[in-house]
């Protein structure tokens, strides 16, 4: 694997292969957490309690629904005590509220330019297949000798794109040799969460997957194995799991996962949770992977949910 980035860069130049950082987004309220209703309920509050406090007591009011009532004067007195940690928390409720929406539409946008890649090479594979088959090649050629994984397996219909964006996306997350953070064991890793992703949405919407029955070596044996449990003995498991687990997802992965069409969403989430359960370090990582090729695989067959701004806010 460390020869990938070179390979990658000497075939298609390296500027092409850089996607930069994936986007941090906004948890929707379809997928169980609804963060930007949170903010302006938290708001809200703030606003009404700066509303008691400047309108104080009605003179000679009473009763238990007055502005002169025990509980506004309580509250009127409580806020005039505090204003700075009011201000404070009015700012902080402001600031936070902006940042969801710049989150959010920077997510959008990154999904966008990411879908966009894909096209882009599988139009290129279509004008040029012989070419096409060629660089593939080069590139599935680390995961064949090591017998980690085969970009073979994933559809005809969807390899060309499958094989541009996840390279780019498992070099971007796991960095490049000599670069302190490169992670060798983890693009192994990455590249079969790609792999089982594209498989599972080729799946969802009917595309027969041709994966090697015979034996196999090292883990391409266990990956063989876990793409026949999860397509033909038992594809029910990752939707069970994914309606069971869409909240523990990252504020990065939620809202590509509310992007996805409905046929595949609760799949690939399920298979977020599959593979990286038990790991607060695996996850956010493995989760863009499963969810961006997911998103661009299911592109292929269904049209994505990808709003043009976040709650039509620029």
């Amino acid at each position: 694997m460390a020869c990938l980035r070179a390979r990658a860069a000497s075939t298609y130049g390296a500027s092409s292969w850089t996607l930069g950082p994936l986007p941090i987004g906004l948890a929707l309220g379809e997928l169980g957490h609804d963060l930007g209703r949170e903010q302006l309920e938290a708001l809200t509050d703030v606003i009404v309690a700066i509303l008691a406090a400047c309108l104080g007591p009605r003179n000679g009011g009473g009763g238990d629904g007055g502005y002169g009532s025990a509980r506004s004067e309580m509250t009127a007195q409580r806020i005039v005590k505090r204003p700075l940690v009011l201000r404070r928390a009015y700012v902080r409720q402001v600031d936070a509220l902006q940042l969801v929406v710049v989150a959010s539409n920077s997510s959008l946008a990154r999904l966008r330019e990411i879908v966009a890649i894909g096209r882009r090479y599988d139009q290129f594979a279509q004008n040029n297949p012989s070419q096409a088959i060629l660089q593939i090649a080069e590139l599935n050629e680390p995961g064949l000798q090591e017998n980690a994984w085969d970009l073979q397996w994933v559809p005809s219909v969807l390899r060309a794109k499958i094989a541009r964006v996840s390279s780019a996306l498992v070099l971007e997350l796991c960095g490049t040799p000599g670069d302190p953070q490169h992670d060798p064991a983890m693009m192994d890793v990455a590249m079969r969460a790609a792999i089982l992703a594209a498989c599972i949405v080729g799946h969802s919407y009917g595309v027969a997957l041709d994966i090697p029955t015979r034996p196999l070596e090292g883990h391409l044996e266990v990956l063989a194995r876990l793409l026949h449990r999860l397509t033909r003995e038992n594809p029910e498991e990752l939707e069970i799991l994914g309606n069971a687990h869409a909240t523990p997802l990252t504020s990065s992965q939620l809202p590509i996962a509310a992007c996805l069409p409905p046929r595949v969403r609760d799949r690939l989430i399920g298979l977020v949770q599959f593979i990286a359960a038990d790991s607060e370090i695996l996850r956010p990582r493995i989760g863009a992977v499963v969810l961006v090729v997911g998103a661009v695989a299911a592109e292929t067959f269904d049209s994505l949910n990808i709003p043009e701004t976040a709650f039509g806010l620029k």
